[in-house]
């Protein structure tokens, strides 16, 4: 029962993978007309070689929070690091539970795997669509330097406002989709 200005009041974060090399077949949906989006009906990802780098970021109301280059896996003690380093600066122990309870920070109850529900996954997408205009970029280092000036140039405050304030919208989708796909 949130509104868009209670929506407005949540940082959101995630981690994603930026690849050298883009699978460029894009993703596919196979469905009958009028049969419904289910499990069955899309194809899954694969990952791919040439070199990856793994991103961590946050967006709120304002823009973006915070974004940072992650070491190859993204677990406890690495998002730890993120929150200790990069995300108490932006927003002014031992597990990741008790470091927000010690600052003082209120998690939502949320869904692991919960792409329909969580804005950034849509501004990755962006990002990641801007990025991959520009030629095959050879480096990890050129790969970092690209995303760090789409990150800016894309997730504007206006945009991830847009984001943020589709979330009514968003729980709705997945209301009525009884927990299954939505066109989020």
């Amino acid at each position: 029962h949130w509104t868009v200005d209670d929506w407005l009041r949540v940082v959101f974060s995630d981690e994603t993978a930026l690849y050298l090399y883009r699978n460029n077949n894009g993703g596919r949906v196979w469905r009958l007309v009028g049969e419904t989006l289910t499990d069955r009906c899309v194809q899954g990802t694969v990952k791919f070689g040439g070199g990856h780098i793994n991103v961590w970021g946050a967006i709120s109301r304002f823009g973006i929070s915070l974004f940072c280059e992650v070491g190859d896996v993204m677990n406890g003690d690495t998002y730890l690091s993120v929150l200790e380093s990069e995300l108490l600066a932006s927003i002014r122990v031992k597990d990741v539970a008790k470091w927000f309870e010690t600052n003082q920070i209120t998690v939502l109850d949320w869904p692991a795997n919960s792409p329909d529900l969580n804005p950034i996954e849509n501004a990755w997408n962006m990002v990641k669509n801007k990025i991959y205009q520009e030629r095959e970029i050879k480096s990890k280092a050129a790969l970092w330097e690209r995303f760090q000036a789409v990150y800016e140039e894309v997730l504007t405050p206006e945009v991830c406002r847009d984001l943020i304030s589709s979330m009514p919208r968003r729980i709705q989708a997945v209301i009525d989709a009884n927990g299954g796909y939505t066109k989020y």
